[in-house]
């Protein structure tokens, strides 16, 4: 009982307290936000430059008559 009450009440009043205390700063958070955007941007060059690649690798086995096929699932994946 006296476990289950201190992990209760440290868990719902610790981040009120952190909160209270502005130990969480603003900075933290946008250094967060440049990351993940970068993150993001790296992703997506790389998802293009695997689809660039996808792409010649099946024009070749398929030929020109179902590129429209695959451009249209590169154009929902993008």
């Amino acid at each position: 009982i006296v476990t289950v009450a201190t992990l209760l009440l440290q868990g719902l009043t610790l981040p009120m307290l952190i909160r209270g205390l502005g130990i969480a700063s603003d900075i933290d958070a946008v250094e967060d936000e440049k990351a993940l955007a970068d993150v993001k941007e790296k992703s997506r060059a790389a998802g293009k430059a695997f689809l660039a690649e996808k792409r010649l690798e099946w024009e070749a086995t398929h030929g020109q008559v179902d590129m429209p096929l695959f451009d249209a699932f590169t154009k929902r994946m993008t």
